[in-house]
């Protein structure tokens, strides 16, 4: 199925379901799961899909994002406290190269906020092993997400898109089992 809805729009709301809330309020899920849900729910598009180059992007974004945060949030308390200290601070994003802030402690707190790769695909296996999310099985680098818990576009196209993501599911479950089976063929040739 290419598309449950026909015409592409940019997405500036998608819907969570009392399911979906559900999940989020049961403590299944990690603060960096959470912000991995969030920022997949940022990229969704009015099919359930999201796009995405590979897991090291989605680990740079995460960080900037959160770096982001934590400087606005010190350029707040700055203004509130009319203080200005001019320390430069060290990123490697270089639209925040020459930003002065109050507190060089922040660069410490988005190291123990970043996102790793490692972290990424950590999260992402808790996603899909959660069944909130699973890869899109007829496009590359692409994820569906469960429209029983979270979706974008017309809600008229759910079972649809239910129905997908059921089917999409499936397909990467046997073909993760067969790999898995593969492999064990292949360690048990190797010892005989």
């Amino acid at each position: 199925m290419e598309n449950f809805v026909g015409k592409k729009v940019k997405i500036s709301w998608f819907a969570c379901t009392s399911k979906g809330a559900r999940i989020l309020s049961l403590n299944h899920l990690t603060s960096k799961d959470t912000q991995l849900l969030f920022y997949l729910l940022y990229k969704i598009d009015q099919n359930n899909r999201v796009r995405f180059t590979n897991y090291k992007t989605i680990s740079n974004e995460l960080t900037y994002f959160v770096e982001q945060g934590l400087i606005e949030e010190i350029e707040e308390l700055d203004k509130n406290k009319n203080k200005n200290k001019n320390k430069p601070f060290k990123t490697e994003y270089p639209e925040y190269a020459n930003k002065d802030i109050q507190d060089l402690k922040i660069a410490k707190k988005v190291e123990e906020s970043s996102f790793s790769l490692s972290s990424v695909k950590k999260s992402m296996k808790n996603l899909r092993d959660l069944n909130i999310l699973t890869k899109d099985v007829d496009y590359a680098k692409t994820l569906f997400i469960n429209p029983e818990y979270f979706y974008a576009g017309d809600y008229t196209t759910n079972k649809d898109k239910q129905d997908y993501y059921d089917n999409c599911k499936k397909l990467y479950k046997n073909n993760k089992d067969n790999k898995d089976n593969n492999d064990n063929n292949d360690n048990k040739q190797e010892e005989e």
